[in-house]
């Protein structure tokens, strides 16, 4: 669409509501979270306007104050549970932040407990604020604590981490929601990033950082 005013233009992109494991939800369901416009600004320079576009009003996109625009609310995440310490995965010395073990993974048990992206230590307490910061620098919106390691994961609305393996992970690459402990006791503390997602999939580039690499 063009627009009046100063921005040549609008894209029109479709907002829906999911679940974190992938399920479509009724709208009042994500009411209390922050989500995109209705209408990305664009310039005609850069994507192609096709010539029947529409004209249309800004004040049709106006701000309700639960945006992705002028807010900050970009950097929130929620607890998701506690789970449990899969048999066999150990926490201690990071050598690295890219943790490869679980590239070649083809079982259907957790690897590294459903975090499996990257990991990192610190000399001083690990905070969930700081396990945050690094995990969403690198895209991924699920992260957690394992004793004091900070690991990174995806969930499915993630989808920009799951294009190379053609949109379907593997199993033992996700975190196993149906293991979500009811006890005290806390192996793996897990939160995610509240979102919202963008251009289908993707955490907004904003966020991002190069910080470890950019290759898993």
């Amino acid at each position: 669409r063009r627009a009046f005013g100063k921005n040549p233009a609008f894209q029109k992109r479709e907002v829906k509501c999911f679940a974190m494991g992938g399920e479509e939800l009724e709208d009042f369901r994500c009411e209390h979270l922050m989500k995109p416009r209705k209408y990305r600004r664009c310039h005609c320079g850069v994507l192609s306007c096709p010539a029947h576009c529409s004209n249309c009003d800004e004040d049709e996109d106006e701000d309700d104050g639960s945006s992705e625009f002028g807010e900050s609310r970009d950097s929130e995440f929620e607890l998701v549970g506690c789970f449990p310490l899969v048999d066999g995965d150990v926490t201690g010395e990071v050598e690295d932040a890219a943790d490869f073990a679980c590239r070649d993974w083809t079982q259907d048990v957790a690897c590294r407990s459903g975090l499996p992206f990257y990991r990192l230590q610190t000399n001083h307490d690990m905070t969930p604020e700081l396990c945050f910061e690094f995990c969403i620098g690198a895209g991924l919106d699920l992260f957690g604590l394992v004793g004091e390691d900070c690991r990174c994961g995806a969930s499915l609305l993630n989808k920009d981490v799951w294009a190379a393996a053609g949109g379907t992970p593997r199993a033992g690459l996700l975190l196993p929601l149906s293991k979500q402990l009811a006890t005290e006791d806390c192996p793996v503390r897990v939160y995610r990033w509240i979102g919202p997602f963008v251009s289908g999939g993707s955490v907004p580039e904003h966020l991002q950082m190069l910080h470890v690499g950019n290759t898993i």
